[in-house]
């Protein structure tokens, strides 16, 4: 078994904007991204024969940083979704809640995989950036000036176990 970290890059990933003005910042995506998971070599794709466990996910905040209580109690939302390459139709695999950010969630769930996927596939992971009627914000609260309005990302990644490498060719 070959076993990746999976992690979003550049306009995958989600983000947020300091502002030490307010209590809290919103995080969000860009419009163009659909939260695909790439190894360190940005190699995304999975051979259709591939056999897949999901060992344990996660999201990594900056340094520093933390989530704003939610008074509503609710974790955080993550959403693993499986995208087939040639038709770009999506099949949603799991929703799973996060008890709270900096945080790796074991959770060992083997993908069945539809059989009418034609070639290969990637996988897709969304911070649910709305939980509710709320979106999901990161405490601006002891945030020097020195980094308002600078943008960090927020790191989302899946522990994957597999049997063929992941490459970047169709």
């Amino acid at each position: 078994m070959i076993i990746d970290v999976l992690t979003n890059h550049g306009i995958q990933q989600p983000y947020f904007t300091v502002n030490n003005a307010v209590n809290y910042v919103n995080c969000k995506y860009d419009n163009n991204s659909t939260g695909l998971l790439q190894n360190a070599n940005n190699d995304s794709l999975f051979l259709r024969l591939d056999h897949l466990t999901i060992l344990s996910i996660g999201i990594v905040l900056p340094l520093n940083f933390s989530l704003w209580p939610n008074f509503e109690n609710k974790p955080l939302q993550v959403e693993i979704n499986l995208r087939e390459t040639i038709t770009l139709n999506e099949m949603q695999l799991l929703i799973c809640d996060l008890p709270f950010a900096d945080y790796e969630l074991s959770i060992g769930k083997f993908i069945e995989l539809p059989y009418n996927i034609a070639r290969s596939f990637e996988l897709l992971m969304i911070l649910s950036v709305k939980n509710g009627d709320n979106f999901q914000t990161i405490s601006m609260i002891n945030s020097p000036d020195s980094l308002n309005n600078l943008v960090f990302p927020v790191t989302c990644f899946a522990k994957i176990g597999h049997n063929f490498p992941i490459s970047n060719i169709p």
